[in-house]
């Protein structure tokens, strides 16, 4: 794990969670994120961003999510 801040923000491929990711990786943050489309990422200002970490996926998929924001916090904690 690192002692670098992290967060993780749904929805972060436009919007609020776009501008939310943003903020926080300026601010130096490991930004874990997702979304339902891997193509609306692909196209977003985040994408290809340093310390930022995307994931496919559809909050509703309550399994998938736990999976996904767990393994997120084992390598990067959540501080």
């Amino acid at each position: 794990m690192t002692t670098q801040k992290s967060i993780f923000i749904t929805g972060g491929s436009s919007g609020i969670g776009e501008s939310l990711c943003l903020k926080y990786l300026s601010s130096n943050f490991i930004v874990g994120t997702c979304g339902r489309s891997k193509e609306k990422f692909l196209s977003s200002s985040i994408y290809n961003k340093e310390n930022l970490h995307f994931f496919e996926l559809d909050v509703c998929d309550e399994e998938k999510s736990n999976l996904v924001i767990n393994s997120f916090i084992e390598k990067f904690g959540l501080n």
